[in-house]
């Protein structure tokens, strides 16, 4: 038989499963319409869901046994038309001649079998961080080269032929607001919030002047940015932030690049979430003072600014429900995700995907597959036609990461999940 990892993939087997029949396949849906699967279902998850100490009250129990044996007999008077329904249609169908499978293809049918289920959000690694970005470190590293607020003035001047409106706004807030004294009286030392403005143009300018950017991803990126002129300036820095870091974080060539695509697609969502034009746009760094390193958020750009403190302790309902309102919408958005690192895996160098095809290749050593199976393996169930990793090599990355699972989170889910195994 197929030994099952705990993360639910299958260690590689020589022994030769025989392939199950439509005729068997039927007789186990219709066992599974019985009395004691019904009862033993109800009063498992009654007990589960009701117990809230370490023990339960005999009458409490009993009540719980006499309700699972009531629900279980009107849903079996309700389902046994169906079972005689699949019984009947089994004894039309032939006995079918015994067919096997070879080891190869019962572990592809696995893993098929694995990938294709209906998948959730693991909430127990919500909390799941990358590595330090290329672009964090880079972020942490002081440039030697001296710089000013004029090198980005021209750098996007000669990108856009002109200094477009909204840049010249935020040029000259930065300016006026943060650098302005700080070239009268050079030995003033400048703000931690105009280091942050500093800090941040400044690595702008750089990707800029980077001859790998083409050109119109850099005049697409200024649009962006610029399209945020009319939010508040402090939204400037955590854009620009979060759009250098995509930029730079294709620079990781390993395996953690997925987990810097994960936080992407999360601070994306909860930008989403928070309408730039409503007041919850201003609030996103409170919001992740409070439940920032909960749902493993990006806690190093706009959430240090100080100034923004003393907006915590007046907004703590509205930063609960935009948390409630964030974990709903993604734990609805896994095939999101999932065509999100998809694509970005898809437009990345070859060098990522050379690695990450490395990291499969070590994971079926690690699943006991063959040396000489490994590329059959890969090729028929990971990649495309072009040679793409496809949804299924994503879905078997974020699984092996812990991003994804198999089991349901949610008691509607559970219930979901249950019902689905018994009957589909």
């Amino acid at each position: 038989m197929t030994n099952i990892l705990s993360n639910g993939l299958s260690i590689y087997s020589i022994n030769v499963i025989p392939k199950k029949s439509l005729k068997q396949t039927l007789q186990v849906y219709a066992d599974s319409i019985h009395i004691h699967v019904l009862y033993t279902f109800i009063k498992t998850d009654l007990l589960k869901y009701s117990q809230t100490t370490n023990t339960l009250g005999t009458c409490k129990t009993l009540f719980i046994s006499i309700l699972s044996a009531i629900v279980s007999a009107i849903l079996l008077l309700i389902l046994y038309p169906v079972k005689l329904a699949i019984l009947a249609i089994g004894l039309c169908l032939k006995d079918p001649e015994i067919t096997t499978l070879s080891p190869l293809q019962t572990f592809v049918h696995k893993i098929q079998d694995i990938t294709n289920q209906q998948l959730y959000i693991d909430c127990n690694n919500l909390s799941l961080v990358p590595e330090s970005s290329p672009f964090l470190q880079s972020f942490l590293t002081p440039e030697t080269q001296p710089w000013e607020l004029s090198n980005l003035e021209n750098e996007i001047s000669s990108l856009c032929s002109t200094l477009p409106e909204p840049w010249e706004k935020i040029l000259n807030y930065v300016y006026a607001k943060h650098l302005k004294n700080q070239e009268t009286s050079p030995k003033q030392e400048i703000s931690y919030e105009g280091s942050l403005y500093y800090t941040v143009l400044q690595k702008l300018t750089i990707a800029l002047q980077n001859p790998t950017i083409p050109k119109d991803k850099k005049q697409q990126l200024l649009d962006y940015i610029g399209s945020y002129v009319n939010a508040c300036p402090p939204t400037w820095i955590e854009v620009i932030f979060r759009e250098l870091a995509a930029i730079y974080n294709k620079q990781d060539t390993s395996i953690n690049y997925v987990l810097l695509c994960v936080q992407m697609f999360k601070e994306n969502l909860l930008q989403s979430i928070a309408n730039r034009a409503s007041e919850e746009w201003h609030h996103i760094s409170s919001f992740k003072h409070y439940h920032g390193r909960s749902l493993g958020l990006n806690m190093d750009s706009l959430v240090r600014i100080q100034f923004t403190g003393y907006l915590i302790l007046k907004k703590q309902a509205l930063y609960n429900r935009v948390y409630k309102q964030f974990l709903a919408n993604y734990r609805a958005s896994v095939k999101n995700l999932i065509e999100y690192i998809r694509y970005q895996i898809t437009d990345s160098s070859q060098e990522l995907k050379n690695s990450l095809s490395l990291y499969l290749y070590e994971t079926m050593r690690k699943l006991e597959v063959p040396e000489h199976e490994i590329s059959s393996v890969l090729s028929s169930l990971f990649y495309d036609e072009q040679f793409e990793l496809n949804t299924k090599g994503v879905v078997f990355i974020l699984l092996q990461q812990g991003i994804l699972t198999t089991e349901a989170q949610t008691t509607i889910e559970k219930i979901t999940h249950r019902l689905r195994n018994l009957f589909l």
